[in-house]
């Protein structure tokens, strides 16, 4: 889990650059429960449409993920 907390870039003030982590994460994580709430209500007139929305989420959630993993060391 170590990859998922990024240390901060020599420069960076500690506290604005776990802001900038955290709300990328907490907005990225927020959007994709949206997505899915969304795609849930919707699922019935639109069952394509909703596992295609999704399936977007889970591509966002997964790439913010990724990016802190790939934070610089």
């Amino acid at each position: 889990m170590d990859d998922l907390q990024p240390k901060v870039p020599p420069g960076d003030d500690l506290e604005i650059c776990s802001e900038l982590v955290n709300f990328v994460v907490r907005r990225s994580l927020r959007l994709t429960r949206d997505i899915q709430r969304l795609a849930g209500q919707r699922v019935d007139a639109a069952p394509t449409s909703s596992l295609l929305a999704v399936e977007f989420g889970a591509i966002v959630a997964g790439e913010a993920i990724e990016w802190v993993r790939r934070w610089p060391a």
